[in-house]
């Protein structure tokens, strides 16, 4: 091989390993996107189901009824999910409550409203047309206890929680909060139990 071929051969060696690298990199990014996208899509229900059981076991823990040495099945029993429109009071048939997703409903100009500056003073900006309530009911199926998703903006974030009124719907039975990114301190201070435990009582 004379002189120039083989500068010419030694030039091109690294572009052709440059190449095969990239190649090598994209064919990479493009599997682990793959992977990654299809274990969202199979995961998204599981998810969804986690997030239901948990709001729901907060509903049981905020309306006192473990407090009355009942089981979460036996509670279940005894919880009443509807569906109300804010505007009106009315309940909205065709929403399942159970599925229903606030954070989601917030931002979704089709099913709220934009408030004004003066309206919102919780610092949600946008607020659902419609929400679910639980009826908490006696064994006869009588009224016995009210409760009413709330959220608002706190020191870091936007907190979710439920609050419970008795059945003067004045008295709060309690109030806790299931989904928030306040730090600990002075903001995670509302899952400290005897935080939470001070609203108990209070008259609205």
């Amino acid at each position: 091989m004379s002189a120039p071929e083989s500068d010419s051969a030694v030039s091109a060696a690294p572009v052709e390993s440059a190449r095969r690298t990239l190649l090598v990199t994209l064919v990479l990014c493009l599997v682990c996107s793959v992977v990654v996208a299809g274990a969202a899509v199979l995961l998204r229900p599981i998810q969804e189901t986690n997030q239901k059981a948990d709001l729901i076991r907060n509903v049981i823990a905020v309306s006192g009824l473990l407090k009355e040495g009942l089981t979460e099945e036996q509670a279940l029993k005894r919880i009443d999910a509807h569906m109300i429109e804010l505007a009106t009071g009315d309940e909205v048939k065709g929403i399942d409550p159970d599925t229903f997703n606030i954070v989601k409903a917030g931002k979704d100009p089709e099913i709220s409203t934009e408030l004004t500056r003066r309206e919102d003073v919780a610092g949600i900006r946008r607020e659902p047309r419609y929400l679910p309530v639980y009826r908490i009911v006696g064994t006869n199926g009588e009224f016995k206890k009210l409760i009413l998703p709330v959220y608002g903006y706190g020191l870091w974030s936007t907190m979710y929680g439920f609050l419970a009124l008795e059945e003067d719907l004045r008295t709060v039975q309690g109030l806790r909060f299931y989904q928030h990114a306040e730090t600990p301190g002075l903001g995670g201070e509302i899952d400290n139990p005897k935080w939470r435990a001070q609203w108990t009582g209070k008259v609205l």
